[in-house]
């Protein structure tokens, strides 16, 4: 798969980088509104978390680098501060980096 250019992510996505609560569970940052690409498009992988076969929901492309189990969702979503509350949020299973062309 070919890098996408720059100037080809004019999309928003809204994106919540997800910590440890010491105990097992999510803390959710502030969302942050980024830019990117957002393709609605199913694909078979091997996810990061478990390693096992997975259909993905979407394709994501972004202008920075972001973290398995954090969140993404489509569009400006940042007045919603709980992911899981948000009907079109999706959690990253897979990641991965493209060098630049």
């Amino acid at each position: 798969m070919v890098a996408i250019a720059t100037r080809s992510l004019n999309q928003q996505v809204t994106w919540w980088p997800v910590g440890n609560d010491g105990y097992g569970g999510d803390t959710f940052t502030s969302p942050v509104l980024v830019i990117g690409w957002w393709e609605d498009r199913q694909e078979i992988y091997i996810g990061n978390i478990d390693r096992r076969e997975l259909v993905s929901k979407a394709i994501v492309f972004l202008d920075r680098a972001v973290s398995v189990g954090d969140y993404l969702a489509p569009g400006d979503q940042t007045a919603t501060s709980n992911p899981t509350l948000c009907p079109t949020a999706e959690k990253v299973q897979r990641y991965q980096k493209f060098p630049d062309l």
